[in-house]
């Protein structure tokens, strides 16, 4: 089960990027759909940038969204729905926040229902996860996986940047402090080549 009340608004999510970023520009796109299926569905793109000067955005994020998704007097605007929820999402990569869903998500899961097993029963078997250490063994053991530790620092984990200096011409890697805050940023820690 989740708590509603860990997820954000989107109204508030937005809210809080233009009081961050007030010269910043929230967006959405359709970049495919199917209005005359028998389930009609729409795939939208969201992006935000920090500045009306930047060239790549500051984070963007897709949502899908089907008509059946939603209730009867809901069915009409679950275009308009989709691209709310693409918004937030790409928000959320953008600025920190809780969790990447909104609370208009959530709203729409249906909560699985867990079989009731009596204790009597005996050929009930109730199965719990695999612990994730044990999941990462296997990965590493069955398909030679390799265990990559984030660092973090006490903005929370950091960023994985690579590419190449247009200074020097030469690669980078590493990881940066997730703070949009320049001011109190932490350091960098880059990979030596």
């Amino acid at each position: 089960m989740f708590n509603m009340d860990d997820y954000e608004d989107v109204q508030e999510r937005v809210r809080r990027f233009r009081v961050a970023y007030p010269q910043g520009r929230i967006g959405a796109e359709i970049i495919d759909k199917d209005l005359s299926a028998s389930d009609p569905w729409v795939v939208v793109s969201g992006y935000c940038y920090f500045s009306m000067e930047d060239k790549y955005p500051a984070g963007v994020d897709v949502a899908l969204g089907r008509q059946s998704f939603y209730r009867d007097n809901m069915k009409r605007w679950f275009m308009e729905d989709t691209a709310t929820s693409a918004i937030g999402r790409a928000i959320a990569l953008a600025i920190e926040s809780k969790t990447k869903a909104t609370k208009q998500n959530m709203e729409q899961v249906t909560p699985t229902p867990q079989p009731k097993v009596e204790s009597s029963d005996p050929w009930a078997v109730v199965a719990t996860p695999a612990p994730m250490a044990e999941a990462v063994d296997v990965l590493a053991r069955e398909l030679g996986a390799q265990v990559v530790t984030v660092p973090s620092c006490k903005h929370g984990e950091m960023n994985y940047k690579s590419g190449v200096s247009a200074k020097t011409g030469r690669p980078y890697s590493g990881y940066t402090c997730s703070s949009k805050d320049r001011n109190d940023q932490c350091d960098a820690r880059w990979n030596k080549s």
